[in-house]
């Protein structure tokens, strides 16, 4: 009985089974944790996103603490201050005036552009937390595939080493 286990065994290449066992079930249950978190993090990454088209959440506040978007919005009131001034002195029309209108208009366009870089980078991190989840559902898979398969040729294994262990008990008796 044990030359026909090392023989199963050889043939197999089963080296030490509940190790290997182990090992998977020990992964399977980080990679487990690791999943409800990053379910955990696009469904906050999610929410962002829905609020951010509704013009409010996370989008919105980092709109808000912007740097570039306070400095942008400084210029224009300055611009608009600037214009409101030369409107007493010359018409709608004069070039200098025009000119303001551009620079306010090209602020104006600035602002639109960084408000539309903020949402895209929420977007951006909704979508990457999606395939990061699905990454590691894909990855869970296969590792639950990987072990059925192994609790699947360990059965005759097993069979062959409770047959030694028996013989092994008589033998001793």
């Amino acid at each position: 009985s044990e030359r026909a286990l090392v023989a199963y065994s050889q043939e197999r290449g089963i080296v030490d089974q509940e190790d290997k066992q182990g090992i998977l079930m020990e992964k399977l249950r980080n990679m487990n944790s690791a999943q409800v978190e990053a379910e955990t993090q696009r469904i906050e990454a999610e929410s962002q996103y829905s609020r951010s088209l509704e013009g409010k959440g996370l989008a919105a506040h980092k709109v808000l603490e912007s740097g570039t978007i306070q400095m942008l919005k400084a210029q224009k009131g300055e611009l608009e201050v600037e214009y409101q001034e030369q409107l007493k002195v010359y018409k709608p029309g004069y070039p200098k005036m025009q000119q303001l209108r551009r620079q306010i208009g090209e602020i104006d366009q600035q602002i639109n552009e960084e408000i539309a870089s903020i949402g895209d980078a929420v977007k951006t991190g909704y979508e990457a937390k999606v395939q990061e989840q699905a990454a590691l559902q894909a990855r869970v898979s296969e590792v639950k595939t990987e072990l059925l398969e192994l609790q699947n040729r360990s059965t005759d294994f097993q069979a062959l080493k409770r047959e030694v262990n028996t013989n092994r008990e008589l033998y001793d008796g």
